[in-house]
């Protein structure tokens, strides 16, 4: 990367020159790697200097190094520095993840760096009136909660300066202590409603033609990477690298690409993408999926990179459906003929998340900001990774429940092991963790409390009855009692249970006596 930034050279403006009557000598230039002198770049140092934003030239330093960082990024991308927006300023970011993850910068570094772009940008239209383009400088930075500018902003309330205007995207590093909090059923709902309709049809209003139909896309597209972190427990990288080959694979895996086989990757994959434009070809990949459900399976399992190992990631499987129809199908579709049309050598990526400004993946962290914004537009408390932390609190209950289901409403050490061990594969973690442990006993701690334990006795009970009269039943009264069950389970039909009580008590039956009874007990 020294490479691409030192093509950029520096020198300063000789003694003796003046700005508006200011004296700016020693002030920095900067060349592109044309020669040509960087105009917006000396405007914002003289206009800066001039106005007082900077109290030294050496003050100008980080500022000048991190412009330099920008400037390269724009260039060597094809990207004119005047055509930017919020996903472009997350993509910045993504360039040094790499460097934060091998330690050569960190997080809060970083994050500088973006706010020195943030202030250029806001800077700029006082500084250079009228562009290179001869018309009259746009206003970039937008007020808080405004969606009509390119880049958007917000206000933070910092410990040492008061409230701070940042860009909206921008990750604070000063840490309260205190961890965010897991959301609930209701505010997930929010966040994925808010996604898929509200931002991006509010946007969709105020542009036509292809601006209107791509903030559609969009917001579908958001609203299955915040349904991939909620029902799948992906990161955000795992969100951002979720690719076809690794869902055509496990699609094949199952049969349900029909004589597709899981050798034939490449064919798998083929076919998944040209049935984007064959609605007999998805009918039937839709219509095997519901035969593999009618079997009795509710998710499929995707085998794909983790957390410094692969593994396979369970999905349910009403969102495989819904990535299928509307994912790859619809929006990875649209935006891959939008950008084939523009470029003749454009070749989509095997990801199914695209940017719809470039065709290119989605980065890391442009994943990561479409939710979180979510987040703080609806003022919920959170970012896109407790979402995760949302499914693995759910699965934890779910699968306690299973297992203590399954081991008889015993409860002993395996049957917390059994779940221990499943909750650390869904995490996609080598060894069970304090992460882990804390979500079984969340679990725990909902099973056993007050309100939870009469039922458990209940179900205890229930138990007892199956284990003693089991042997005695018919397969037809077996049968009988399974939809029962079933329907005694369904809330759409309130009137059941006091139909099947009067009916009961119509005719009563001796239960057995209380010796001869197992006994099931809940450990409280």
């Amino acid at each position: 990367m020294m490479d691409r930034y030192s093509a950029f050279k520096f020198s300063k403006v000789q003694a003796g020159a003046k700005w508006f009557g200011v004296d700016i000598a020693g002030l920095p230039i900067m060349y592109l790697p044309s020669g040509e002198i960087c105009e917006p770049f000396v405007r914002y140092f003289t206009h800066g200097w001039r106005k007082r934003i900077f109290k030294t030239r050496g003050s100008m330093n980080p500022e000048k190094y991190a412009l330099r960082e920008w400037f390269a990024h724009c260039y060597f991308k094809g990207v004119h520095w005047l055509d930017v927006d919020d996903d472009e300023l997350s993509v910045f970011r993504d360039t040094f993840a790499a460097d934060v993850v091998a330690k050569r910068l960190s997080a809060a570094q970083v994050e500088l760096k973006l706010s020195h772009v943030f202030k250029f940008y806001r800077v700029i239209p006082d500084a250079m009136p009228f562009h290179t383009r001869g018309r009259l400088m746009r206003r970039f930075v937008g007020d808080p909660d405004q969606d009509l500018t390119p880049i958007t902003s917000s206000i933070v309330e910092t410990r040492k300066r008061g409230p701070v205007l940042v860009w909206s995207r921008h990750v604070s590093r000063e840490h309260s202590g205190k961890k965010r909090p897991t959301p609930d059923s209701d505010q997930v709902q929010r966040i994925l409603d808010h996604l898929r309709y509200k931002v991006k049809e509010e946007r969709a209003r105020r542009a036509t033609g292809w601006a209107a139909k791509l903030r559609r896309l969009e917001g579908e597209r958001n609203w299955l990477i915040a349904r991939s972190e909620a029902e799948a427990g992906l990161r955000r990288h795992e969100t951002a690298a979720l690719n076809l080959r690794d869902l055509s694979q496990a699609l094949a895996e199952e049969r349900l690409l029909g004589a597709i086989g899981l050798r034939d990757v490449d064919a798998a994959v083929q076919a998944v993408v040209e049935a984007a434009t064959d609605s007999q070809r998805r009918d039937e990949i839709i219509g095997r999926i519901e035969k593999y459900r009618s079997r009795g399976h509710e998710t499929l399992y995707v085998t794909m990179p983790r957390k410094r190992k692969v593994a396979a990631v369970q999905f349910p499987l009403d969102l495989i459906i819904d990535i299928l129809t509307i994912g790859i199908w619809k929006v990875r579709h649209e935006i891959a003929l939008y950008w084939q049309a523009k470029k003749a050598n454009y070749q989509p990526p095997p990801e199914i998340f695209l940017s719809s400004r470039n065709g290119l993946a989605l980065g890391d962290g442009s994943v990561g900001d479409i939710v979180n914004d979510a987040f703080k537009e609806l003022d919920i408390a959170g970012s896109g990774h407790r979402l995760r932390a949302h499914y693995l609190t759910h699965m934890a209950w779910l699968i306690w429940n299973e297992n203590f289901a399954l081991g008889g409403y015993r409860f002993d050490v395996a049957v917390v092991n059994m779940t221990l061990d499943r909750l650390t594969e869904l995490a996609g973690h080598a060894e069970p963790s304090i992460l882990e442990r804390h979500y079984l006993d969340m679990a725990l701690l909902r099973h056993f409390s007050r309100s939870n334990r009469a039922r458990m006795n209940a179900m205890s009970e229930l138990m007892s009855a199956l284990i003693y009269a089991g042997p005695l039943l018919t397969d037809t009264c077996v049968q009988l009692l399974e939809s029962v069950i079933y329907k005694l389970s369904d809330d759409s039909q309130p009137h059941f249970p006091h139909m099947l009580k009067a009916l009961l008590e119509e005719f009563p039956s001796s239960n057995p006596p209380a010796d001869q009874r197992p006994k099931l007990m809940v450990v409280k």
